[in-house]
Parts: C-alpha cells; sequence; structure tokens
C-alpha cells in the first residue's frame, strides 16, 4: 500500500566500497569484513561458514551496521569517499537508481546512474544481458571475458563486428564435492550436472 519514490539498485561489490568508506564490519561469530573482503565473503563465502537458514541474517548485519552508521552522522564522510567511485560503481552495474520522478530521474540518467540497454548511435555500444536458467551460485566459479573483432576492415560503409563472449566454469571436482547444492545448484535427476552452469546470454545490438 506504499507508493515507491524509485528502486535503488546495490549488488556485495557496492557494499564492499560502503564498508571501505564506513570502517570494518565485524560479525557476530567475530569474522570481520574489510573493504577488500566484503565481496567475496558475501558472494561466495557466506555460504560456506554458515547453514543456508543463517546466511540471510548475515546479509541483514551487514546492512544494518552499515545504515547505522550512516545515520549517526558517518554518512558525510563515507558518502564524499563513495562519490568518486559511483560513475565506476555504476558503469559496472553494481549500484543504479531508477527514480520514478521524471525529472529526477533526468538527473539520474545524465549522471550515468540509470542502467539502460544501448542506446547512444554516436558512441555504440554492444549490451550482453545474462541471467540463470538453474538457479546456483556458481557464477561466482565462472570466469567471462569478451572479444570484437572488426570483420570488413577493408571495405567502406557501415563497420561490421564479430563479438564472442565465452564462459569458462573454473570450479574443481574438489571444491565441487565440499559445496552444497544450494552453491552448485540442484539438478534433481541429473546430479552428475552440479556445479554446471545454465546461462541464457542475450545480446542487445548498438543503437
Amino acid at each position: 500500500g506504499v507508493m515507491l519514490n524509485g528502486v535503488v539498485l546495490a549488488d556485495p561489490v557496492f557494499v564492499q566500497s560502503l564498508v571501505k568508506a564506513l570502517g570494518d564490519v565485524k560479525l557476530q561469530d567475530g569474522k570481520v569484513l574489510t573493504g577488500k573482503s566484503t565481496a567475496e565473503y558475501l558472494l561466495n563465502t557466506v555460504y560456506k561458514d554458515h547453514a543456508l537458514d543463517d546466511t540471510d541474517g548475515v546479509f541483514s548485519a551487514v546492512a544494518k551496521d552499515c545504515v547505522n552508521r550512516l545515520m549517526k552522522g558517518e554518512g558525510a564522510r563515507a558518502l564524499a569517499s563513495l562519490a568518486k567511485n559511483l560513475p565506476t560503481l555504476a558503469r559496472y552495474r553494481h549500484f543504479n537508481v531508477y527514480s520514478f520522478n521524471k525529472s529526477l530521474e533526468t538527473v539520474f540518467t545524465e549522471l550515468g546512474l540509470t542502467a539502460n540497454v544501448p542506446r547512444d548511435s554516436v558512441k555504440p555500444q554492444l549490451g550482453i544481458y545474462i541471467t540463470e536458467k538453474n538457479p546456483s551460485k556458481v557464477g561466482w566459479y565462472i570466469e567471462r571475458s569478451t572479444t570484437v573483432k572488426q570483420t570488413n576492415c577493408e571495405s567502406s560503409g557501415p563497420a561490421t563486428y564479430h563479438v564472442e563472449y565465452t564462459l569458462t566454469n573454473m570450479l574443481t571436482e574438489e571444491e565441487k564435492e565440499e559445496l552444497s547444492s544450494y552453491v552448485t545448484g540442484d539438478w534433481g535427476a541429473y546430479p552428475d550436472r552440479g556445479g554446471s552452469g545454465m546461462e541464457t546470454i542475450i545480446f542487445y545490438p548498438p543503437a
């Protein structure tokens, strides 16, 4: 029943930047998260150190700690420290903002804080969207790389390109045996596929 003003998207890489700006976060079990270790912990290590039912509590504790310190007057200093990193965080989709106020959204878009599909025909970009078809946390172990090659170097007219996007699963058999099915994926009747990624990849062509 509450009308939202907008949406803020923040992933563990952004949270790590926030921890770096505010200072370390100490968890209830004594684990200390720093401006260098937070993202890896929240994306992977937490699933090794805690039972599945406890992981949401860890995420909540980190978020609560950061928000509490922001509200206690440390926010101005932290935001100043974050400000210089926001363009990069937004560019790589670690932090994005959408406002339902058209005027404010225009400002966010101009600042590069709102993620969109490629729209600039003067500076063409290719968008690559990935989504998991079998929920897991295997993404941490998948390396991604892109190569772009121009295919009509000697011809006139608009340039054409070949884009190749490669996903390489770096999860070892030894690691797979030590991880829960929540991380490796529940494959039901096909348990031998555990640790595999099933991805849909969508290419958004340049404007």
